[in-house]
């Protein structure tokens, strides 16, 4: 009886000793499979959720840069675009017969171009005949041009005084003196006669420039428009007024004279 109820015990221990080690292998395989993810975490290969936060995220930031970047640059530089094709300007610009919205359309975008672009401002100065005729339309001498225009011609004027390179040539052809005849008539439009005394403050910062504008009055021209108006009287000219005062003062008579 007793090796019979050993013999019925024995396939009861087996199969918990089976249940056991089939548990162990179980949980051995949990723990490997757990173990080569940590390592391949480690390595590099992560779970797809992982790789889309760890690279998905910068790659799209940097494709927004990338876009608002290329939209910044694709605006253009209007005075770049003026620049490149600036007989396209100038041929309107120096020709009696344009139309008037024409003439109009052509100065305001040359108007808007030229503030920051010195290259352009230089091109303008150098262009035969172009800031003499700038000059005759901001005076009123176009009868084709409208007020508009004439606002725009002069500020154009003011922008290319503003380059040293490009004021020192329109002192070399003595386009100044039209500059600070306008800014000395009292008759003359108060726009015109701000923005040209804006000019002649560039024109005032040039070494080259103290003996010519002296010559010409410059310094009576602006210290009376000044007094003129209050919607004339800038800071910035007064101070140009007082640097312009002191180098004159400081030149010898004789080289004034000249």
């Amino acid at each position: 009886m007793l090796c019979r109820s050993r013999r019925l015990r024995l396939p009861t221990a087996c199969r918990r000793l089976a249940t056991r080690t089939c548990a162990r292998r179980l949980s051995s395989g949990a723990a490997a499979r757990h173990g080569m993810q940590a390592a391949e975490a480690a390595a590099g290969g992560e779970p797809s959720a992982g790789v889309m936060q760890r690279h998905g995220i910068p790659i799209a930031m940097w494709t927004a840069v990338s876009l608002n970047v290329a939209a910044f640059f694709s605006q253009g530089d209007e005075g770049v675009q003026i620049l490149f094709h600036l007989e396209e300007f100038e041929a309107p610009l120096l020709s009696p017969d344009t139309p008037q919205e024409r003439l109009t359309e052509r100065l305001e975008r040359v108007a808007r171009g030229a503030p920051l672009n010195d290259s352009l401002k230089l091109a303008l100065a150098q262009s035969a005949g172009l800031s003499g005729r700038l000059i005759d339309i901001a005076l009123g001498a176009e009868p084709n041009a409208s007020q508009t225009a004439r606002n725009h011609a002069a500020k154009v004027v003011e922008y290319i005084c503003a380059s040293p390179p490009a004021a020192l040539l329109l002192l070399e052809r003595g386009e100044h003196a039209r500059l600070v005849r306008a800014v000395a008539d009292p008759d003359a439009a108060l726009y015109l006669r701000k923005t040209f005394a804006a000019a002649l403050c560039s024109m005032a910062a040039l070494p080259e420039a103290v003996p010519l504008l002296a010559a010409e009055g410059a310094v009576g021209a602006l210290h009376a428009a000044q007094a003129s108006s209050q919607a004339v009287r800038r800071k910035k000219v007064e101070v140009a007024l007082g640097r312009l005062a002191a180098a004159i003062a400081a030149r010898p008579p004789a080289e004034l004279a000249r």
